[in-house]
């Protein structure tokens, strides 16, 4: 890989739609402000591409990108001229088709988002120094909001100078949408493009933890199913607070000093058959506590009540069964992620659909499951909610290519001259990686 092409990837979130306010203007540092170059005759300074630079040679160190190097360093003051003379040539093209003006109601709408963004920010940063005890005190809160204006002022970070940022993208996402009527988004474009998520999820989600792991911490729904999952109704049981409290405890001591020793391991400071009395004693004395609950239960389920039914009569308060609750199925493999060792347990238990478990101890309190069946292997069907997300999707990406298409005829055409101090600046060629001092 080349460096360009790391470069892309790195300004990807600050091209075009991207947020400008990374390439902030540093004029403080560079005693000098010398021309650059010129654009259809507008100068281009020192000041103008300072920012983005810095920022460029910043993010290639951080991935260990060798930035002594002068190729390197002259693809990275090549990189921030050309953001600069692309952020033109859209300001450019919005400024001929009158896309830069703003109405009284634009600006107030400017200062809404201006404001929010600060709110934001502040609240960031005291969020990251803020102890328990400062939570708790108003002054101190007070003091570390002062600070945080402090802090990004110190950057070159003002209210006043976002604002002109905001309106920037603001300009770019309307000539975005004035070249978006060429973008089109069929049937098959669709299908075309969830077959390929599929074929991806199917080599990337290789097992049901590994599914839960996407949903559960990136938010992402897969298009593959992986096999291994099984559908259960869940009848939450509420026994004596001080006996599971004790079993849950007790459970903990287990795991910690027995749960991680290998087959025929011996440890001389625990009693094994002892401590696994104990715990078993404290799991009968939470199930003794509801075991009138448990017996109705059996009782209701063996005259042909419906599990459902029961849950609606029997379920614990705090697991709030409603009707809602009492038809919602969770989906459980041996290796889940999102469910404790007892749950798992109750799950698995049964081997006919339509059957439910004895009842099982665990961190929520006393379980009885019904398995409801499997879960089909293979492709996700794509519902409407999908399909929509990804036609959306589809149609941005397409919006967004339509824009970098033009303003890479509009670089091809632009009239660029460089000055003798803007040569170390010109937009360089693509380099090899051999050539840059990447990092393996």
């Amino acid at each position: 890989m080349n460096v360009k092409r790391i470069l892309s990837l790195m300004l990807a979130a600050l091209m075009l739609l991207g947020c400008f306010c990374a390439l902030a203007e540093n004029t403080e540092s560079v005693p000098e402000d010398p021309v650059l170059a010129e654009l259809y005759g507008d100068p281009i300074k020192l000041s103008d591409v300072q920012g983005t630079y810095e920022y460029i040679m910043d993010m290639c160190e951080y991935y260990g990108y060798d930035m002594t190097r002068e190729e390197n360093v002259a693809m990275a003051r090549g990189w921030a001229m050309e953001q600069i003379v692309q952020e033109r040539l859209v300001m450019r093209y919005a400024a001929e088709n009158g896309l830069d003006q703003f109405s009284e109601e634009d600006l107030a709408e400017i200062d809404r988002q201006n404001e929010e963004l600060w709110a934001d920010a502040v609240e960031q940063y005291v969020s990251y120094y803020a102890t328990e005890n400062d939570l708790a005190d108003e002054n101190r809160m007070a003091e570390l909001r002062a600070d945080a204006v402090k802090y990004y002022e110190s950057n070159g970070d003002t209210r006043e100078s976002t604002v002109p940022l905001l309106k920037q993208n603001i300009i770019t996402e309307r000539v975005q949408a004035a070249l978006a009527p060429e973008a089109a988004v069929t049937d098959a474009d669709i299908e075309e493009a969830y077959a390929a998520q599929v074929a991806e999820d199917m080599e990337y989600i290789t097992d049901a933890a590994v599914y839960e792991f996407w949903i559960d911490f990136y938010g992402y729904e897969p298009a593959y199913m992986p096999a291994g999952f099984r559908l259960v109704r869940k009848l939450l049981l509420e026994p004596d607070a001080e006996a599971l409290e004790a079993y849950i405890a007790l459970n903990a001591e287990w795991e910690e000093q027995v749960g991680g020793m290998e087959e025929g391991e011996q440890n001389e400071a625990v009693d094994v058959n002892a401590m696994e009395a104990r715990l078993e004693e404290a799991r009968l004395a939470v199930i003794a506590s509801v075991q009138d609950k448990i017996d109705e239960i059996k009782a209701q389920l063996a005259s042909g009540v419906s599990f459902e039914e029961v849950m609606s009569a029997y379920g614990a308060e705090s697991a709030m069964q409603t009707e809602q609750a009492a038809n919602e199925t969770y989906m459980v493999s041996k290796d889940s992620i999102r469910y404790d060792t007892a749950f798992i347990t109750a799950a698995f238990s049964l081997s006919v659909p339509g059957g439910v478990s004895e009842p099982v101890v665990g961190s929520e309190g006393v379980y009885l499951l019904r398995y409801l069946g499997d879960v089909v292997e293979g492709p996700v069907e794509m519902n409407e909610e999908r399909r929509t997300a990804l036609y959306e999707q589809l149609l941005e990406n397409r919006e967004t290519q339509l824009l970098n298409d033009a303003v890479a005829a509009w670089m091809e055409a632009a009239e660029l001259t460089y000055t003798e101090a803007g040569e170390a600046w010109r937009i360089q060629d693509t380099v090899d990686e051999e050539e840059t001092g990447s990092p393996e």
